[in-house]
């Protein structure tokens, strides 16, 4: 019981932008509020699984969130602390904001971008309100979920701060969909629509061989290798303190899958997948 992550927040405003930019006869529709409220909640229903499956005390259960006060923790992520753990400068701003931008830029390549941006144009002057929307969403969870939380530019944060740009990377594709559709109807000749239906299917293919080296992990072993050592080197009987997402996970999938070296005893530090030998709010030994 393991899947939350704040990034999602920022539909937020860009939903209640694009709700004050839509018709004013829409405010006064109450099958329209109703019909949206019952969607929030079928959405936020999903929460109330939390309880009812770490009642039955999975193998992995983060948090374990069986009370009201423990599943509300999990789902604020109260124990990773405040958002902001480093002191902010003008410099690592503009370090954030140019690492932002290197990262659509690998994703969709310089082309693709220019499709993004070509679709925004195209869908501010036909749906004006969506395309508002989209954007402003794009903006929130890219520069803005980076202005928000500060986060460090080592390699080891880097690494990590990739996966939450996919909300935006989403919208992104989006609006690149949305100007190639453009580019598209502009050609009549059907010769044409062709010739260009070849060359945009370069792009997605270009972008899966130059990163596919990258994503290909299925001879990686170091994280396996790294857990197995790990518990290799314990003498029989030993307590083993893990900090941090590195050191755990690998002993999450050794001990519980593989059932190597039940001896060992695995403390984490917010005891959230094993017990924790820290009273609350305290960190580290």
């Amino acid at each position: 019981v393991a899947a939350n992550h704040h990034t999602g927040f920022a539909c937020f405003p860009a939903l209640l932008l694009f709700i004050f930019i839509m018709p004013r006869k829409i405010w006064n529709n109450f099958r329209f509020w109703a019909a949206l409220s019952a969607l929030v909640l079928l959405g936020l229903a999903v929460y109330l699984y939390l309880p009812l499956r770490a009642a039955s005390e999975p193998a992995l259960n983060w948090s374990n969130p069986q009370g009201l006060k423990e599943t509300l923790d999990h789902v604020t992520r109260k124990q990773y602390g405040a958002l902001v753990k480093i002191p902010r400068s003008f410099g690592l701003f503009i370090i954030q904001m140019k690492y932002t931008a290197q990262t659509f830029i690998e994703q969709f390549s310089l082309p693709g971008v220019c499709l993004a941006l070509i679709g925004a144009a195209v869908l501010l002057a036909r749906k004006r309100a969506f395309a508002v929307f989209l954007i402003f969403f794009i903006l929130l969870s890219s520069a803005g979920f980076a202005l928000i939380t500060n986060f460090d530019t080592t390699t080891a944060v880097l690494d990590v701060i990739k996966v939450f740009y996919l909300p935006a990377y989403l919208g992104t594709a989006v609006l690149a969909g949305a100007g190639l559709i453009y580019i598209y109807s502009l050609f009549r000749s059907g010769a044409l629509i062709i010739a260009l239906s070849a060359v945009s299917l370069v792009i997605p293919f270009s972008l899966m061989k130059s990163n596919y080296y990258i994503n290909d992990r299925s001879k990686n072993f170091i994280a396996y290798d790294y857990g197995k050592n790990v518990l290799k080197s314990l003498s029989k009987d030993a307590v083993f303190f893990a900090l941090e997402d590195t050191p755990l996970y690998q002993l999450v999938y050794l001990k519980v899958v593989e059932n190597q070296r039940p001896d060992v005893t695995v403390c984490d530090e917010n005891g959230t997948v094993f017990r924790t030998i820290f009273k609350p709010g305290e960190k580290g030994i």
